[in-house]
């Protein structure tokens, strides 16, 4: 080997870096320092231009293995800060929607309760006019209005909303209420 040999700290100080992080980083990418080609010179050793390429190449890569690991966790810390964010999100807007579920759910509620009271009131309005209608005053009435399609008929469809209030016996009567 000839003068043109480079120590560690030599190569250290080219990448910009301490002596003990070539070490380090060396040791770490697996390269054995004393299987590369050297000269003891005094107390430190001389690397070959082989060598000292092979040393900075391992370096160099690790070092843009490190940047893009560096790189893509601080993607990942912004995409897992997004998802926790997204799921805030998410679990607002179900919070939302079963509010207003639960609000439409009430309404309709109350719109089938007031619907059953409703069909309820005209059950017992027929069946008080059928009673009524089996009574002397109904009896009185003429038969178009008291038989067949005559007033019950009529009444049912005027409160269940059911078809014509004519019945096909006399197309003129209807049922005012």
């Amino acid at each position: 080997m000839t003068d043109q040999g480079q120590t560690i700290e030599q190569i250290a100080e080219r990448i910009g870096t301490s002596k003990q992080n070539v070490y380090k980083r060396i040791s770490e990418a697996g390269i054995k320092l004393d299987t590369l080609e050297r000269e003891k010179r005094g107390t430190a050793y001389y690397y070959s231009e082989e060598s000292v390429n092979t040393i900075v190449n391992t370096l160099v890569n690790e070092e843009c293995q490190q940047i893009m690991r560096e790189r893509t966790h601080r993607k990942m810390k912004v995409l897992i800060e997004e998802i926790r964010k997204l799921r805030e999100t998410i679990n607002e807007k179900d919070q939302e929607i079963e509010r207003i579920q639960n609000s439409h759910k009430a309404e309709i509620e109350k719109l089938q309760e007031e619907k059953e009271r409703a069909e309820a009131r005209i059950d017992e309005l027929i069946h008080t006019n059928y009673e009524l209608a089996h009574t002397g005053y109904v009896k009185s009435l003429p038969p178009a209005q008291t038989t067949g399609g005559g007033i019950l008929q009529k009444i049912k469809h005027f409160f269940l909303g059911e078809g014509d209030t004519k019945t096909d016996t006399d197309k003129n009567d209807t049922v005012s209420i």
